[in-house]
């Protein structure tokens, strides 16, 4: 099990000697002569084998306890990334999430416990296996009669909730338990009303805590799960990509208000339409340009990305724009085609009415997002370049109530789970723009994938 520590996480001193311990039981499953050599791995003094064979476990500890709490973390987390200890691991999980403001409770816990009692909980496949891949340390109860030649009597029967107790689902970490969750849902094991019976049942109990299970992935076709914090990302599917914008505004009609299907009537020549299905991982580069070289059958693959490259940059109006398109698919490029689209000029709101139409009324603010990208189907990324018209009004005079406006939106957007980032036209060009823009996407991309 391997996790990354925050960089603000702290041991206490009340767990420095039981980690050092710990240590030192996973390091003493090295032979005496190979002790010294991983000493050396971890930067410890390496001493001797002749020394490591007096007491492995005190070779060990005679190297950790003149560290600080900061040194002993660097190299719990070293040694777990090597060997995989599930005491270990565990042990930092639950240091990890001493940390953190949110909690699962125990009464949570129990709770989902006591319904899983009415399923069965792998379907066909082996309970004690599965359970062994999460609680390493389970072992299924043993009839000893019929190792001593007994007469053979019935297995008592257990419930799924005294099953798992014994196993460990109480006193594990959290994550942990997630993963157990995790498991119970996934399309190894059940799939189509049978999965969303189970989700719906978790969640009931998960969001009590601030968690919920959420579409995350695919796995064949079928649809993955993980537990996330509930208030994170958006709700709802995407269904209708309108973007690339580069003229008059598109006329949309409702072509059926029950399937929510819509359809442009007027200027179509103007935008761009996806139209397949986004799944639960987004919209990756790759299916951006597959769709692309679809519905404009084109053959040459290098033809379909240079084409769809040029009809992207048609939308954006601005240096500042075109620095952040440029910056985003070059600094990333390392992802490939599995790397989320940056999608130009989405939009997000519809009013049917001009503004002359609508003679100086707003009922909708800010149509157009700048740029759209859509890490899974909750995950989505708002990223908008500020120029003058933001606060000011068309005479070019500062306005309170222009920005005003601006923030609103950015608060209502905020609130239905999208993220917003802006930046300011002037940030983007001149020097030091290229960098600002390289460190704004790694840190963007090191977050969500």
């Amino acid at each position: 099990m391997d996790m990354k520590l925050d960089s603000n996480c702290i041991l206490p001193d009340s767990q420095r000697f039981p980690l050092i311990e710990l240590l030192s039981e996973v390091m003493r499953s090295h032979k005496a002569d190979e002790l010294p050599y991983e000493c050396e791995r971890l930067n410890l003094d390496s001493g001797t084998a002749q020394e490591a064979h007096r007491s492995k476990r005190n070779y060990v500890k005679s190297r950790l306890l003149h560290l600080s709490n900061e040194e002993i973390l660097a190299v719990a987390q070293q040694v777990q990334s090597r060997h995989a200890s599930f005491s270990l691991g565990e042990f930092l999980n639950r240091l990890i999430e001493s940390d953190e403001a949110i909690v699962l409770t125990d009464l949570t816990r129990r709770e989902i416990l006591s319904k899983l009692n009415s399923i069965v909980l792998f379907g066909e496949l082996s309970l004690t296996d599965h359970l062994k891949q999460i609680w390493p340390q389970y072992s299924a109860p043993i009839d000893f009669s019929i190792l001593f030649g007994g007469p053979k009597t019935p297995p008592q029967e257990q419930t799924n909730s005294e099953i798992l107790e014994k196993a460990g689902a109480l006193s594990c970490s959290r994550r942990l338990f997630f993963q157990f969750l995790e498991a119970l849902v996934s399309p190894n094991v059940r799939r189509g009303e049978e999965q969303a019976r189970i989700i719906a049942l978790l969640n009931d109990y998960l969001i009590h805590d601030g968690f919920a299970l959420k579409q995350t992935g695919l796995m064949s076709g079928h649809t993955l799960y993980t537990v996330e914090r509930a208030g994170a990302g958006v709700s709802g599917k995407p269904k209708n990509l309108i973007f690339a914008a580069n003229g008059p505004k598109p006329e949309i009609v409702i072509q059926d208000a029950v399937n929510n299907d819509i359809r442009i009537v007027k200027n179509e020549e103007f935008c761009l339409i996806y139209d397949r299905e986004i799944g639960a991982n987004g919209l990756r580069k790759g299916e951006l340009i597959a769709w692309w070289k679809d519905s404009h059958q084109i053959e040459d693959e290098q033809e379909a990305r240079r084409s769809l490259s040029e009809r992207l940059k048609e939308s954006l109006a601005s240096d500042g724009e075109k620095n952040i398109f440029k910056g985003y698919y070059y600094t990333q490029k390392g992802l490939g085609d599995k790397l989320p689209a940056l999608i130009p000029q989405v939009y997000l709101h519809y009013d049917p009415y001009t503004l002359k139409q609508l003679q100086g009324n707003v009922r909708l603010a800010r149509q157009r997002m700048d740029f759209l990208i859509l890490f899974s189907a909750t995950i989505r990324v708002v990223i908008e370049v500020d120029g003058k018209h933001h606060f000011s009004t068309d005479d070019e005079k500062a306005s309170l109530k222009v920005y005003a406006d601006m923030m609103s939106a950015d608060r209502d957007l905020r609130l239905a789970g999208y993220e917003v980032y802006r930046f300011g036209a002037n940030e983007l060009v001149g020097n030091g723009s290229g960098e600002l823009i390289k460190n704004f996407f790694d840190r963007l991309i090191k977050k969500h994938i």
